[in-house]
C-alpha cells in the first residue's frame, strides 16, 4: 500500500471519528445470534430454527453506489457492514438503514468482513496489482491496526473462529492468522480454487477446479488427505456434524462423510451447482443455474421436492422451520414452503439479486445489483 493511500485513510477516520461517523462497538453480546461472518459459522449454518411469515413489510433500502459480488451483509449490535467492488468498506445502522461511516479503497472487496473479539477483518484486492491487503480494524477505537499483503485475488469468504482468522486465496493458498496480524501458518494447495471453506471439528475443508476436496489441519496448517471425487468445483462447502455437503460444475450434489473420508452418497441436480448447499436438521437445500430448486433428504440423498423457479440460482438460500427463502439472480427472492416445495411468496426487485439474504431481529437482509441493500420486516399472521 502507497503512503498516499495510507495517508488518506488516516484522514478519512480522523474525518469520521471526529463527527462521530466511523463505528465503535463497546461490546459484542456473547449470546447473540449475529451474523459475524459469511455464513453465520464456520460450519456455513444458514438455518435459523423459528418459524417466519412470508408476509413483509419494507424497513428501508441504502445505495452503496458500487456493485456487489455473490457475497452477504454482516452484522453485529445495532451496525451492518457490506463492502463493494470499487473498494468501500460501508456501515449502516441496521435498524434505520442510516449510513454510519465508509473506509474507501483502491480496490475490490469481493467477500464479507468477517467479525472477531475486537477487530473487523476484510480484503481488499488491489486494482492494477498481484496482491491484496488484509485490513485488521479495531472497532473499539475506530482505527487499522494491521494491513497485511499476501499475493493473488481474494473471492473465497473468511473464517473467523477462536481469534484466529482463515484466508483461501483464488491460488489456492491458506492462511491462518490471528488478530495481532501475526501469520500462523500457510498451506499451498496449487491450484486454482473457487471455493467457501468451512470447519469440522478440527479441520479447515475446501474444494477446488480439480474437483478435489482438501483437509487442512487447524493448528499448523498439515495437509491431512486431499481427495478427488468429481472433475471440477465452483462452489463450497457446508457441514452438518459429520457431513460435508458440496456441489458440483456437472450438477452433483455430493454428501461426504468426514470421518470416513469418503463420498456417501450423491444426487443429480441435472445443472451446474455455484451456490452453497444449505440445511436444516433432516433436509439439504441446493439450488442450481438452471433456476431448479430442491430438497434433498440428509441421511441418503432421496429427492423430497423440486421446485422450477425459471432463474438462475447461484447464491444460498437462507432456511427457516417452514419456509427456504431463496434469491434467484432474475431478479427475485421465493419464499418457498419446506415441507411441500411450493411458492407461497416473492418479492420482485428489478434488479440481479446478488447477496444472499441475512435474518436479524425479525428483518431480512437483501441485495441487489448496482449495491442496493434492502431491509424488510417480517409481520407475523
Amino acid at each position: 500500500m502507497g503512503f498516499l493511500r495510507k495517508l488518506l485513510i488516516i484522514i478519512l477516520l480522523i474525518i469520521l471519528n471526529s463527527c462521530g461517523g466511523w463505528i465503535k462497538i463497546k461490546k459484542i453480546p456473547t449470546d447473540s445470534r449475529d451474523n459475524l461472518m459469511y455464513g453465520n459459522t464456520p460450519q456455513r449454518d444458514f438455518y435459523i430454527p423459528i418459524e417466519i411469515s412470508d408476509s413483509l413489510e419494507f424497513s428501508w433500502e441504502a445505495d452503496t453506489k458500487g456493485s456487489h459480488a455473490h457475497t452477504a451483509v454482516t452484522t453485529v449490535s445495532r451496525f451492518l457492514f457490506i463492502g463493494d467492488l470499487a473498494g468501500r468498506l460501508i456501515c449502516y445502522n441496521r435498524i434505520t438503514g442510516k449510513k454510519v461511516g465508509e473506509l474507501k479503497n483502491d480496490g475490490d472487496i469481493s467477500i464479507a468482513p468477517a467479525i472477531g473479539k475486537y477487530r473487523l477483518v476484510y480484503v481488499v484486492n488491489e486494482f492494477k496489482e498481484k496482491y491484496s491487503t488484509v485490513v485488521f480494524y479495531d472497532y473499539i477505537v475506530g482505527k487499522i491496526r494491521h494491513e497485511i499483503e499476501l499475493p493473488g485475488k481474494f473471492v473465497n469468504e473468511l473464517i473467523i473462529e477462536n481469534e484466529f482468522v482463515y484466508l483461501l486465496s483464488e491460488e489456492g493458498k491458506l492462511y491462518k492468522y490471528n488478530m495481532k496480524g501475526e501469520q500462523e501458518w500457510m498451506y499451498d494447495a496449487k491450484c486454482l480454487t473457487i471455493s467457501i471453506p468451512a470447519v469440522y471439528k478440527e479441520q479447515i475443508l475446501f474444494n477446488n477446479a480439480k474437483g478435489e476436496i482438501i483437509a487442512v489441519e487447524k493448528n499448523f496448517g498439515k495437509e491431512l488427505y486431499r481427495k478427488k471425487i468429481t472433475k471440477s468445483f465452483e462452489s463450497g462447502i457446508s457441514v452438518s456434524d459429520e457431513k460435508a455437503f458440496l456441489g458440483d460444475t456437472e450438477g452433483f450434489l455430493f454428501c461426504f462423510d468426514c470421518e470416513k473420508r469418503d463420498i456417501e452418497w450423491k444426487f443429480d441436480t441435472g445443472s451446474k451447482i455455484r451456490s452453497l448447499a444449505v440445511f436444516d436438521n433432516t433436509n439439504i437445500f441446493v439450488g442450481n443455474l438452471n433456476g431448479d430448486f430442491f430438497s434433498v433428504s440428509k441421511t441418503d440423498g432421496k429427492l423430497n421436492w423440486k421446485t422450477e423457479t425459471g432463474g438462475l440460482l447461484n447464491t444460498p438460500a437462507l432456511v427457516f422451520k417452514n419456509l427456504v427463502v431463496v434469491p434467484d439472480q432474475d431478479q427475485k427472492v421465493y419464499f418457498i414452503n419446506k415441507e411441500d416445495g411450493v411458492i407461497t411468496n416473492s418479492i420482485e426487485f428489478g434488479k440481479r439479486v446478488k447477496l444472499a439474504p441475512v435474518y436479524s431481529d425479525n428483518t431480512l437482509f437483501f441485495g441487489a445489483d448496482r449495491g442496493i441493500i434492502y431491509a424488510y420486516k417480517i409481520i407475523m399472521n
